[in-house]
């Protein structure tokens, strides 16, 4: 019937426009991009924000300054691979990543935790 259902599960309130909100896996929350400037009518000091709220509405983290959407979100699970080689990053954290367009012509990303 074309319908759909939407629970809300908090309410909180940015200043700006919402440009983009998505729903992260494995309860993980919400990622919400948020400018306070509209595209049209100051191009020279747009710019937007992003939020991380987990399912309880708590603020999670904060990334300012990514330039203009879409950030077209997307999620995955990394793992240290089982066989250890040399070439493999001292740093790296295994865990669920959102990776996004900045905005400024590169990508993003940004690990959420285990």
């Amino acid at each position: 019937d074309g319908s759909s259902f939407y629970e809300k599960i908090f309410e909180k309130t940015l200043s700006g426009f919402v440009n983009e909100a998505f729903v992260l896996p494995d309860d993980c929350g919400i990622v919400l991009t948020v400018s306070l400037f509209d595209n049209y009518r100051r191009p020279g000091f747009y710019r937007q924000d992003l939020y991380w709220f987990d399912k309880f509405g708590h603020l999670k983290g904060f990334l300012p300054l990514l330039g203009r959407g879409p950030q077209s979100f997307c999620t995955a699970v990394l793992d240290r691979p089982r066989e250890s080689s040399k070439s493999f990053p001292v740093d790296f954290q295994e865990g669920l990543h959102v990776f996004f367009a900045d905005g400024h012509g590169g990508i993003a990303c940004v690990r959420l935790g285990h």
